[in-house]
């Protein structure tokens, strides 16, 4: 985005902008929604994949408690 493109932009965008290129929101918050949202659901590839997808899901559910009942929160 140039400098023009961004004086040009509504109040909203370039707060979206600034909130997204802060280190912060880069670093913590943005490769937790990657790591545990979005790569969490399926993408439409294939049969293999979205079973593996899901198949990683069930484990990752039964595996967090289990971990948590054993040795505490």
């Amino acid at each position: 985005m140039t400098v023009q493109e961004y004086l040009a932009t509504p109040w909203w965008k370039k707060f979206g902008k600034r909130v997204m290129r802060n280190p912060f929101a880069l670093l913590l918050i943005g490769s937790l929604i990657v790591f545990v949202i979005v790569v969490r659901i399926p993408s439409l590839k294939g049969k293999r994949e979205v079973a593996s997808v899901w198949w990683t899901n069930l484990a990752l559910a039964v595996v967090i408690p289990l971990m948590g009942f054993i040795f505490g929160w």
